[in-house]
């Protein structure tokens, strides 16, 4: 479990008067894993088990609570490091045995990431000359859930393999200013960027080894992935009216990638048995709003952008002898020509 943060305040009791630009910022480069490795030999029965569970919170804020006066004041959040913040749980497991051999692995990864630049309702500024307020927040996320799990058998009797891998991505990223007292400004932009990536993988297989023969197998792949992410750029309303001078920038810039993928294989002379399952839910938001009074003396721009994929795939497949030296393919391919 790993909640980083990384936090810039001016606090609700400070009066700052600078001559020149007043900057708050955040920076963060948050790397949370767990693994998880069981292998297992037996010239009887084996079994090996694998667990791995991940939970990531980390944050970014940058707020302005109290008083400021200066040329220009910014507030904002950023990557810095390698540029992303990553959340990995991976479980690996394989198991080999002359007769019965269990594999199991199960990665579980919850992400919670938070990239938030804020100014405070009760915040007073001032800007000198006719300076900007920039308000900006950016950030970007991989969230992964690995497992793999392998039941291999030298002239064996039963083989299992099974992997679960669930992800869960809560991604946030929001540039907001609140119901603030802001005199003086020549510009105002407001920013927030988001890029997440969310992954699911579960790998499973029992099958035989160096050409000999098993008995029965038996695989199953489940792949769960569920993405919920925003990213937020938004002027709330306040309780008077906020006056230009210049332009007014309300920009939103979102994009999302969630992929789910399960894959069985399975082998075996006798019988043989693959399911696999991919189930991926994505919600991505992107969201520029204005709600507040403006008396504006240059352009105003509201821009949302979002762009997102999705990819959810399944995939079991079963060889071995149907009967005699006939292998499945021969078999499904003659049955499928039949067919025509």
């Amino acid at each position: 479990i790993g909640v980083p943060a990384a936090t810039a305040e001016l606090g609700g009791s400070a009066d700052v008067d600078a001559t020149g630009n007043v900057t708050t910022r955040a920076l963060i480069d948050a790397d949370n894993e767990a693994l998880g490795d069981s292998d297992t030999v037996s010239t009887l029965t084996g079994i090996g088990a694998a667990a791995a569970l991940n939970v990531a919170v980390p944050s970014a804020t940058a707020q302005v609570v109290g008083a400021a006066s200066g040329a220009g004041i910014l507030v904002e959040t950023a990557m810095t490091g390698d540029g992303e913040n990553t959340s990995l749980a991976d479980a690996v497991s394989g198991a080999g045995t002359d007769a019965v051999g269990i594999a199991g692995a199960m990665a579980i990864n919850v992400d919670r990431a938070t990239s938030t630049a804020l100014v405070d309702s009760a915040a007073d500024l001032s800007l000198d000359a006719g300076g900007d307020l920039s308000i900006s927040a950016s950030q970007q996320t991989s969230a992964t859930a690995d497992a793999s799990g392998l039941a291999g058998l030298a002239d064996g009797t039963l083989g299992v393999g099974i992997s679960v891998a669930i992800n869960v991505a809560v991604p946030t990223t929001r540039a907001e200013l609140e119901g603030a007292t802001v005199a003086g400004a020549g510009g105002l932009n407001i920013s927030a960027i988001g890029d997440n990536q969310a992954q699911s993988n579960a790998q499973s297989g029992a099958t035989e080894t160096d050409d000999q023969q098993a008995t029965a197998t038996l695989d199953a792949a489940v792949a769960l992935n569920a993405a919920f992410s925003s990213t937020i750029a938004r002027a709330s309303s306040g309780a008077t009216t906020l006056n230009v001078g210049g332009d007014v920038v309300v920009h939103a810039d979102h994009t999302g990638n969630t992929a789910t993928h399960a894959i069985g294989r399975t082998q075996a002379d006798d019988g043989g048995f693959g399911a696999s399952v991919a189930l991926g839910f994505a919600r991505d938001e992107s969201l520029a709003e204005l709600g507040r009074d403006l008396t504006i003396g240059g352009d105003l721009n509201i821009f949302a952008d979002s762009v997102t994929q999705a990819t959810t795939d399944a995939i079991a497949s079963r060889s071995g002898a149907v009967l005699g030296s006939l292998l499945v393919d021969v078999e499904t391919t003659r049955n499928f020509n039949l067919l025509l």
